[in-house]
């Protein structure tokens, strides 16, 4: 692993790791947003822009009548783009998580 200014390199010698580590993200480090970015040829660090990532939302007591799926999409269209539709499957009463990306 190397560090130059804001930016680190990991060196990952399996395909599984790496593919582990990103299907894993976001990650915080020291309380800080850690965002991964692939390594392509020709990269210029200094004109690299990190400025999105995919993070799950989660409302937290949401009132019974509020907790529908429709809802849900467009309260998250509020912070950025859904990625992740509800299915039906996650529907508890304390919280209520959606997937967003590209944040505003």
């Amino acid at each position: 692993m190397g560090r130059d200014s804001y930016f680190y390199l990991l060196h990952f010698d399996s395909s599984k790791d790496l593919n582990d580590i990103r299907n894993d993200s976001p990650w915080a480090v020291d309380g800080a947003l850690f965002v991964l970015e692939k390594w392509r040829s020709n990269l210029v660090l200094e004109r690299l822009q990190l400025n999105f990532v995919s993070l799950w939302v989660q409302l937290h007591e949401l009132p019974l009548e509020y907790q529908y799926p429709e809802l849900a999409k467009r309260m998250g269209q509020l912070i950025g783009i859904v990625e992740s539709e509800w299915t039906g499957k996650t529907l508890c009463l304390e919280k209520y998580d959606l997937c967003i990306s590209e944040f505003e």
